[in-house]
């Protein structure tokens, strides 16, 4: 028997190896995505971003207010 590899058999391998593909980088996007973080912004503007926990040890800060005309 002689099996040739036809069009529709190397479509369904291209459409298969692209979602593995696809599939990967969103797995490795998801797992990069930060933790709970706090954004300081005045007017829109961000001003510093925090962690608000790292690790087990917790984090603290201060934040000084000044008046604007």
């Amino acid at each position: 028997m002689d099996k040739k590899v036809g069009k529709k058999e190397i479509l369904l391998l291209l459409i298969i190896f692209a979602a593995a593909v696809i599939g990967y980088f969103v797995f490795q996007k998801l797992q990069s995505t930060p933790g709970a973080q706090g954004k300081e912004t005045v007017d829109g503007t961000v001003y510093g971003t925090y962690e608000l926990r790292q690790g087990r040890k917790q984090r603290r800060f201060k934040l000084k207010m000044r008046k604007v005309l």
